[in-house]
């Protein structure tokens, strides 16, 4: 409550200024995500012996995570924090004030990058239905897109992957976390095809309306999110191959059997998934607009239309390639050209 109590504070005292507001919370949130201190954020032990074994590694990070059942609980920092930015977009956006970029808000608590600080932005913005999500190939469902929202805002979730050994660590760590362990996730093996996407979701009754989709195959995502008619999310974020550049419209073709690592190719070229242009083609088939990326300019946000496009407005696919990391690839392909080309399709 100590960090709540910093938070509001600042708040207080920079009632007049929003980009202090934004900025001091952003720069606390972070502080209180920096690694070596994970035990808190589920309600760890919080025992000296414990804070000086913990180890830089992500798995260490997530098993320290796992409070013992004789641990007295902690508060959840992360919570409280989360929960005052989200009270804070919510009052820019009330009172009519200035609302900061996607760069500005971007955070990772679970996520790869800073997908966090963005779907918590966006929800705050545009609210929230049922809090069920769906996410596709989520490695051990521990860094990814939707963990965030599962952990520390009570959300649902279907979690799907091919990977039997990774979700049986995500399915111990939600069993033994505080936050998720009465309720955990939908951890469930998988290999995702078109033909049966459908009935997975189906079957598992997350069909219908849901807040969120994070896609993230390395492979077929395209025909995947094409072929997906079960479940309507309100918002979809998806990665998306930059190298193409803002004006291809290409995916690869659809291999049932595809895995990113049966193929071999230079640092920076595309070799699986689709490009940005084929996923806002697609996107508007289905009754979504671009909404903006991560500063890497590899996850992109997508929202239906008719959701709070006062706050969230669609900005054009070039907006989606500023970065040193796309201006890398592109050079990359001025000099080796785009490989493989039997293994794409333009759409």
């Amino acid at each position: 409550m100590q960090a709540c109590r910093a938070v509001l504070a600042g708040i207080e005292n920079n009632k007049n200024d929003t980009e202090t507001q934004t900025h001091m919370l952003m720069q606390r949130l972070k502080a209180l995500f920096a690694p070596g201190d994970r035990s808190s954020v589920h309600g760890g032990d919080k025992r000296p012996s414990q804070a000086a074994s913990a180890a830089a590694t992500e798995e260490h990070s997530w098993q320290s995570a796992l409070m013992p059942d004789s641990a007295v609980a902690a508060p959840n920092t992360q919570q409280t924090n989360q929960i005052q930015l989200r009270l804070h977009y919510q009052q820019l956006a009330r009172t009519g004030q200035p609302l900061p970029e996607f760069k500005d808000v971007a955070f990772r608590a679970y996520s790869q990058t800073g997908e966090d600080g963005i779907l918590l932005y966006v929800f705050a913005l545009i609210g929230v239905t049922n809090r069920r999500s769906i996410e596709l190939c989520c490695g051990e469902g521990i860094q990814c897109n939707t963990a965030n929202l599962i952990i520390n805002h009570g959300w649902r979730g279907l979690l799907l992957d091919g990977d039997k050994q990774k979700l049986d660590k995500g399915r111990a760590f939600y069993r033994s976390c505080r936050d998720t362990c009465i309720a955990p996730p939908k951890l469930v093996d998988a290999w995702i095809t078109r033909e049966n996407i459908n009935d997975i979701i189906r079957y598992h009754n997350f069909a219908g309306s849901i807040d969120l989709l994070s896609l993230d195959m390395d492979g077929n995502d395209y025909w995947i999110w094409q072929a997906l008619d079960v479940a309507e999310p309100r918002v979809v974020i998806l990665e998306y191959q930059s190298g193409w550049g803002p004006e291809a419209r290409v995916t690869q073709k659809y291999v049932e059997d595809f895995h990113t690592s049966s193929v071999v190719a230079p640092q920076g070229v595309p070799h699986n998934g689709a490009s940005l242009g084929a996923f806002v083609a697609l996107a508007n088939d289905k009754g979504y607009r671009l909404v903006g990326c991560e500063r890497h300019c590899f996850n992109a946000v997508f929202i239906k239309r008719g959701i709070g496009e006062e706050y969230l407005p669609e900005v054009p696919v070039e907006s989606c390639f500023d970065s040193p990391l796309v201006e890398l690839q592109l050079l990359t392909l001025k000099e080796k050209g785009h490989l493989m080309p039997d293994m794409w399709e333009e759409v």
